[in-house]
């Protein structure tokens, strides 16, 4: 990442505190990436809007946290929960794990009571953005 160009503005009373915070962002990256393939397993987006920064951090693959979450506390059970998991096949893959004994369980609302809506507008009349 540049920030070069991001410093010119941070007023000057907060460049020590955005330093400290820009070091601590790359030591999550680097903490982050495959020792394979040095590939960050997450990205950051920095954005300003007039004296408002803005960071998102994305995770880009989740096994290597889930990995660790097993490797360390050993649990005899994990349940997922989700109404997005399907197909369920997909995830030993995406987690990088297998499970012993995975259940998939139906939807429990039944076609005729599910009603899909797409809303541009919020309550208070303003735009709503979906953006990450």
């Amino acid at each position: 990442m540049n920030f070069k160009a991001d410093l010119m503005f941070i007023p000057f009373w907060a460049l020590e505190a955005w330093m400290k915070f820009v070091e601590k962002i790359n030591d999550f990256m680097v903490e982050g990436s495959s020792q394979q393939s040095g590939v960050s397993q997450f990205t950051i987006q920095i954005a300003y809007e007039g004296a408002d920064i803005r960071v998102s951090l994305h995770c880009l693959d989740p096994s290597g946290g889930f990995k660790e979450v097993i490797e360390q506390h050993k649990p005899r059970s994990i349940i997922l929960t989700s109404g997005t998991l399907s197909p369920l096949k997909a995830w030993p893959l995406e987690l990088g794990v297998q499970f012993a004994q995975p259940v998939s369980c139906p939807h429990v609302l039944a076609p005729e009571q599910v009603n899909t809506i797409v809303l541009g507008i919020g309550p208070s009349g303003s735009s709503i953005d979906t953006k990450f």
